[in-house]
């Protein structure tokens, strides 16, 4: 249940990045000095902004969302009571 609701707090990030076209985590790397590697707008064929949210990059960030679709799915059919 934690790891879903992790990434319940990434769709509304992600969402906002790809509606404003701003990726609000790139800005970390200058700021803490370190040299990361991710964090570079990438877009689509159709000009649109692939979002990352805190993952780094656009597929690990679509592969927090299955599994987290996954495992909410889990959770909601699970039931302590018969």
């Amino acid at each position: 249940m934690a790891f879903v609701f992790a990434a319940l707090l990434l769709v509304p990030i992600a969402a906002f990045e790809a509606t404003r076209h701003w990726l609000l985590y790139a800005a970390l790397n200058d700021t803490l000095g370190v040299d990361y590697g991710y964090g570079q707008y990438l877009e689509r064929d159709g000009g649109t902004l692939r979002a990352q949210g805190s993952t780094g990059h656009a597929i690990p960030l679509g592969y927090v969302m299955a599994v987290a679709l996954g495992l909410m799915l889990y959770v909601d059919n699970w039931s302590p009571v018969p």
